[in-house]
């Protein structure tokens, strides 16, 4: 009865660690990029329920698992059907960045949402099957956001990824806005000649005159 029970103890911290290094492990994946993680046939294996080490179909036969690994990414991940373009599904990220709900864009087409007056004119070449990436802008009446779109076409879905770059954009903007004001600051203080070496970053900008007159 001892040996038992010193057996079920350490089964049971065995179970525990492991549980908290898939947490670890999931975290982590977390913050991979969702094109990445789809791509990758030994990660997609191990996260439908496979962890033998042979070459499996890649049927995923833990479809809940993975739906909810898709819910947790950070990103928005649209999938449509690749034919008709109507939206099979999203997960949660799609409403927060784009303030839509699931359940209004379900069923509707996924082309004509991306093409809309909602985002900039090249919007549209995210449905070119030789571009990687874009950057587009998505308006609102409230503000506007910034956004990285990429995607996975496939023979009977596209998955369309989408990354808030809001932040990187002000912070650039607002970096871009400093050195303007900074550049017109240096501009007033010095010759032009010189406050373009400084500018160029140039450190040494002295130089010798001939004669000078001073009044």
């Amino acid at each position: 009865l001892i040996v038992s029970f010193f057996i079920v103890i350490a089964i049971y911290v065995q179970a525990e660690n492991s549980s908290q290094r898939i947490k670890f492990a999931l975290s982590l994946l977390l913050q991979c990029p969702i094109n990445v993680v789809m791509q990758t046939s030994k990660v997609m294996d191990i996260l439908s329920g496979d962890f033998g080490s042979k070459a499996q179909d890649s049927h995923i036969r833990h479809k809940e698992f993975f739906d909810a690994i898709v819910q947790s990414i950070p990103d928005s991940v649209i999938v449509l059907n690749n034919g008709n373009y109507e939206i099979i599904s999203m997960n949660r990220s799609t409403e927060r960045i784009y303030g839509i709900k699931i359940d209004e864009m379900i069923g509707t087409n996924g082309k004509t949402f991306f093409t809309s007056s909602s985002f900039s004119p090249n919007s549209a070449e995210i449905f070119d099957e030789d571009t990687q990436f874009i950057h587009v802008r998505y308006s609102t009446n409230e503000n506007d956001s910034y956004l990285r779109l990429s995607h996975i076409i496939t023979k009977s879905h596209i998955v369309i990824t989408s990354t808030d770059q809001t932040n990187i954009y002000s912070y650039n903007k607002l970096i871009s806005d400093e050195k303007e004001k900074s550049d017109k600051l240096l501009a007033s203080i010095l010759p032009s000649n010189l406050s373009k070496r400084v500018q160029n970053g140039e450190e040494n900008i002295s130089f010798s005159v001939q004669s000078a007159t001073l009044l």
